[in-house]
Parts: structure tokens; sequence; C-alpha cells
């Protein structure tokens, strides 16, 4: 079953080969929620605010579902340009299913729902690990027994 928020987003091209904006159309305001590399292995970036979207709950950063959940957006990584309330930048990484498996389902009233990562959760280190240990599970469980 396909989630009923999935139709709200739309790729807008830009002048770079498989390189997109990502606009949200919801139903209070559309707005770009950030840019899509298809190229390689495929990255999504975007930015978020401390002072903005820091959620108190998991005092973690959420990303669109929709766009998580859908195989039709090609890429593996995760940016977050984090500004800190002093101005400050921070780059947050993690894989798409890092987030998948670690982030917490989030909806603020009328907005889509997202994951959320917590702020210590994001590094590439712990999604680099989090996939070796997939695909050792799976080179494991997949051999036949004699």
């Amino acid at each position: 079953m396909q989630n009923q928020y999935t139709n709200l987003l739309e790729l807008i091209p830009t002048r770079e080969p498989n390189r997109y904006r990502i606009r949200l159309n919801a139903a209070l305001q559309p707005r770009f929620i950030g840019l899509l590399d298809a190229n390689g292995e495929g990255r999504f970036s975007t930015q978020r605010t401390e002072d903005k979207h820091v959620l108190r709950k998991n005092n973690g950063i959420a990303i669109n579902a929709a766009l998580l959940m859908n195989p039709e957006y090609k890429f593996k990584w995760v940016d977050v340009d984090f500004v800190r309330t002093d101005g400050t930048h921070q780059k947050l990484v993690s894989s798409r299913e890092y987030i998948l498996e670690y982030g917490e389902p989030f909806r603020y009233r009328d907005w889509e729902p997202q994951l959320a990562l917590g702020l210590s959760e994001w590094g590439m280190e712990k999604a680099l690990r989090y996939e070796r240990e997939v695909h050792s599970q799976g080179e494991f469980f997949s051999g036949e027994v004699v």
C-alpha cells in the first residue's frame, strides 16, 4: 500500500543531470525540503536549524517519511546542514537504511509524517556499522544447511 503522502512530493529538475529540488506540496503551503542527487549512490541534502527543527521528544531531526520509504527516490545518504543557535554549521550524515530502522515516527499537527533520528544517532560510522551488520547477517542466514 502506497503512503497517501507520497504524491505530495514533487521532483523539480535542476540544470545538473539527475539532481532535483524536492517540493512538498502540503495543504498548508508548498515548500522546498531539500535536494536529491541521484548520481552514484545518491544523496538527499537538506538544512535544519536548532531553534526551529530539533524535536523535544527525542532531541532529533525529522526527515519526510514518504521520501525515505519510497524506493522510486534513488538515494543512499542523507546529509543535514545543521545550523546551531550560535550560527555555526554542523554536517549530520546518516544512511537512508539507518533512519528507516532507528528513526522514530513523528507527525506534528497537520504536517506530513516524518521519521526523527536523535542528534546523537547521526554519523556515517554508525550507519556503515549498521549496514555491515545487516549485510553480514544476510549472508549468514542465506547459506544452505548441509
